[in-house]
């Protein structure tokens, strides 16, 4: 799995490689972070959007999909600030709803990333499991803290 976490005029300002076992146990996690973030240029606030948005794709720059097909190889959350606080909180979780095989809600995984500054954005990244996906929905549930 990876995450990476991008601010607009800068680029990637953070990337988080994790390795899992089949069986879920950590291998590796490698991650490169931004130290110093360029100078900052006065910008107009932003109005009527909300606070955060998130769209759900199978690559980083596809189009937001409302159905991702079984033989997908990824799934991608993205998601976009605006106006966020400094070092706000966003957490994403991959939840199993309506599949017939794991209970309702269940949790698959979860993930948070640091927006850095108000209008920051990211992605996270979820692996086809080796059995494949199983059929649900996609919820549009996002999360700020």
């Amino acid at each position: 799995m990876a995450d990476f976490w991008f601010v607009r005029g800068v680029g990637s300002i953070k990337e988080t490689v994790t390795q899992r076992s089949p069986s879920g146990d950590l291998l590796s996690r490698n991650t490169i972070e931004l130290l110093n973030l360029p100078a900052r240029q006065q910008t107009q606030p932003i109005a009527e959007k909300k606070k955060l948005e998130a769209s759900v794709s199978t690559s980083s720059d596809g189009d937001p999909l409302d159905v991702i097909s079984d033989d997908a190889l990824q799934i991608v959350a993205r998601w976009r600030g605006h106006g966020l606080r400094k070092n706000a909180r966003i957490r994403a979780a991959w939840i199993a709803q309506d599949t017939g095989i794991a209970p309702v809600d269940f949790k698959v995984d979860e993930a948070t990333a640091v927006a850095p500054i108000a209008d920051a954005f990211g992605k996270f990244t979820l692996s086809r499991p080796p059995d494949g996906w199983a059929t649900g929905k996609i919820s549009d549930r996002v999360l700020c803290r």
